[in-house]
């Protein structure tokens, strides 16, 4: 949203037309507008009538030209004459030094710089890495953040790059906000740069997680990055997580946290995706954790299942040692058999001998 600022001219007295012109004093100096904005400047002069010509630059601004965003109007009284100067949507091109001239008259000692900051681009990044601003000029600039100079001698936190580049180094909660490169030549506008942090989770949460049906479980999601706009929203297997006698969110006192609370969990209705979509008005970033709700009994399957396979094992080794003795049995019968019926044979020839 642009905005309107408004500059009372208060200029010195100074004689001239034959009689005492009395301007109101200026406040003087250097005003800062950002691109977009609307600038009103207003000067008053009495006596009235006399006829009120403003300058940029000692050139003279021409009232209602069409495809200009500038116009002047002028009130008369009885005391006074007041000149009003509307310059819409500013831009740097509006940057410059404006006078307020009576009759062709002008105050030789006030005058109003203004400088108009065009808005380059909004730099992101993520707290911890680096974030670089590019001035694109191959002219001498000075960068400054919200009106102090930055110090080059600070070489662990800034580089100073080529090309009028500044590179901010780990960057924190301190670095965000607006950065101005100004080069040293008088006349020429600054440009402005936003340091910004896009909304993300302080950490990233394990891939998955198992609990005990009917155990209680927390999760809190930190967010970081810059205050603008930034909060904290859950999502359940990819839908806007709705609130339950087991599923709470609860905010962590002085942050900016969301604590999930799982509570007697069960084993159909908690097992799920959950995210927590961390987000500013610079971006946004999320992190998934799966939860797995095991059953109260779930430790003692494996062991049950091992005892199952023992048991099963020693059953089999128990037929199989069984069957082997009672096939052993049988081989012991049968050679006896055998050996009996070789006996009987020899006795049988032994007989037949004898009687031969």
């Amino acid at each position: 949203m642009s905005r309107t600022l408004i500059i009372v001219a208060l200029l010195a007295p100074l004689c001239a037309y034959g009689q005492d012109t009395i301007y109101n004093q200026i406040i003087t100096g250097q005003h800062v507008y950002q691109a977009g904005d609307t600038m009103t400047l207003k000067c008053t002069v009495s006596p009235s009538p006399v006829l009120i010509q403003w300058t940029k630059n000692n050139v003279k601004i021409i009232n209602g030209v069409a495809g200009t965003s500038i116009t002047v109007n002028s009130l008369y009284s009885k005391n006074m004459v007041e000149s009003i100067l509307t310059i819409e949507n500013l831009s740097p091109s509006h940057s410059g030094s404006y006078r307020c001239m009576s009759d062709g008259n002008p105050d030789p000692f006030k005058v109003v710089v203004v400088t108009v900051v065009g808005k380059e681009s909004i730099i992101l990044s993520k707290f911890g890495e680096s974030g670089t601003l590019n001035c694109n000029s191959d002219k001498k600039v000075q960068w400054t953040k919200e009106g102090a100079a930055l110090n080059e001698s600070l070489t662990e936190k800034y580089d100073f790059g080529t090309n009028a580049s500044l590179t901010v180094k780990d960057v924190q909660l301190p670095d965000v906000g607006a950065y101005y490169c100004t080069p040293a030549e008088n006349g020429d506008s600054s440009v402005e740069f936003e340091l910004q942090v896009m909304g993300h989770p302080n950490e990233t949460f394990h891939k998955s997680k198992n609990i005990i049906e009917g155990d209680n479980h927390t999760i809190t999601c930190s967010p970081i990055g810059s205050p603008d706009g930034l909060n904290v929203t859950w999502y359940k297997d990819a839908k806007l997580l709705v609130e339950s006698d087991h599923l709470m969110l609860q905010q962590v006192n002085n942050s900016d946290s969301v604590r999930l609370l799982i509570i007697s969990a069960r084993i159909n209705e908690e097992s799920g995706k959950f995210e927590c979509l961390v987000r500013n008005d610079f971006g946004n970033a999320s992190t998934v954790i799966t939860i797995r709700v095991k059953d109260k009994l779930a430790a003692l399957w494996p062991f049950l299942g091992i005892c199952a396979e023992v048991a099963l094992l020693c059953l089999i080794i128990f037929i199989y040692e069984k069957k082997r003795s009672k096939d052993e049995d049988d081989d012991d019968i049968a050679n006896e058999n055998m050996k009996n019926a070789n006996d009987h044979k020899d006795q049988d020839l032994r007989h037949r001998n004898t009687k031969s």
